[in-house]
């Protein structure tokens, strides 16, 4: 009878012991997938900051870049600087800065381009000078790239027109190894009207190849005051327009009464 009884209680705690393992591997398994679900979602917030970070770092990049001042460098005893308009009678000095820096002031084509033009009051020919063959007295450069800004000259009886050219990757010999100059043409005109032009030879590699066109305002007529002007640079080999550049001849009434005393006349 005890012998039934012992049985009866090992076959009674069988079925609790299989309840007990079940439910210990329900839990386990539970703990198992949330220290998984807690590892997932610490590494998506780890990704989320990671690109938020991303993103702010980027932010202020930008931001540094806006506010980066480019520096104007010191120019030595003989250079002008051509970035400014300068007059001698006044203290003001003009800037003109773009965005971009001087090599990107124009556009690079055919291994020439044309660092400025520029409008000046008077040219300095004394072979002895510093500044030989720069603009003196009074300049004002027509090279920026924004078309709706057109400087305004007044210089008076005349003015020159002058133009640097970099040369320093054209290559002057030819497949036949024959020297080749670089034929440029410099072409004036108001209102599509000829003015003047200047031909001539680059034979150099150089930074600036420095010509100029003087015009006599006096030998105009009265149409060619207050009027929009063009200054246009071609490299004859390609006809290939390395530089135009627009700028507006200002009236002047002493002048204006010498024009129209000959047109009279």
């Amino acid at each position: 009878m005890k012998r039934n009884i012992d049985k009866n209680k090992k076959i009674s705690i069988f079925p609790m012991l299989i309840v007990i393992f079940g439910f210990v591997f329900f839990i386990t398994l539970g703990y198992k997938s949330n220290l998984e679900l807690n590892k997932e979602t610490t590494l998506l917030n780890n990704e989320l900051q990671s690109d938020k970070n991303d993103i702010l770092e980027f932010n202020k990049v930008e931001n540094d870049v806006e506010m980066v001042e480019i520096p104007i460098t010191k120019l030595s005893e003989d250079e002008i600087d051509l970035n400014a308009d300068w007059d001698k009678n006044t203290s003001l000095e003009e800037v003109t800065f773009n965005n971009s820096s001087e090599n990107n002031d124009f556009e690079i084509k055919n291994d020439v381009y044309v660092n400025k033009i520029i409008i000046a009051k008077n040219i300095d020919n004394d072979q002895t000078s510093d500044n030989y063959r720069n603009p003196i007295d009074a300049y004002k450069t027509i090279s920026t790239l924004d078309k709706s800004i057109i400087k305004e000259v007044d210089y008076h009886p005349s003015f020159f027109i002058w133009a640097s050219i970099n040369t320093e990757e054209k290559i002057f010999v030819n497949e036949f190894g024959e020297f080749k100059p670089l034929r440029v043409n410099m072409n004036v005109k108001c209102n599509d009207i000829l003015i003047d032009e200047l031909e001539y030879n680059i034979t150099a590699n150089t930074p600036r190849w420095r010509e100029w066109i003087e015009i006599d305002v006096t030998n105009l007529n009265s149409n060619s005051l207050n009027q929009i002007w063009n200054v246009e640079i071609i490299d004859l080999q390609n006809d290939l327009v390395l530089e135009s550049r627009n700028f507006k001849l200002l009236n002047d009434n002493r002048i204006l009464s010498m024009i129209e005393t000959k047109e009279n006349n």
